[in-house]
């Protein structure tokens, strides 16, 4: 007895006209940045940046704490505007602790040292 008369499964349009041909663009920097600090299954990072800190790219803005977890640096400079929480961009949509960064739309990064031999620095 056969349960399926389709032979040779589905097969859907591709619908791919739409990004297909058009150039990839660079989009603009939103105005404001939520960032989670609960990065991954362990646990959420501490921030260490307060209310009004004026922050740069790249640079630490909430420590790893314990064996499982990640720091968090800023993905653009701005100001922290508020430390809370906020829906998580996750299905769930549950509350996970949150900086707020409102971009200040010149993304400028920390200052940096180069170093001749990067593998020869403590961790």
């Amino acid at each position: 007895m056969k349960l399926f008369k389709l032979r040779g499964g589905v097969h859907p349009e591709g619908r791919k006209e739409l990004s297909a041909e058009p150039p990839i663009r660079v989009l603009p920097m939103p105005e404001r940045l939520f960032v989670p600090l609960q990065q991954h299954i362990g646990a959420p990072a501490k921030h260490i940046v307060s209310v009004g800190e004026q922050v740069r790219k790249g640079q630490l803005i909430a420590a790893s704490q314990g064996a499982i977890s990640a720091p968090v640096h800023a993905p653009t400079s701005g100001r922290i505007s508020a430390i809370g929480d906020f829906p998580a961009p996750h299905p769930s949509g549950l509350p996970v602790a949150t900086l707020t960064i409102d971009a200040d739309g010149e993304d400028r990064w920390i200052d940096t040292e180069e170093h001749a031999d990067p593998f020869a620095l403590s961790p």
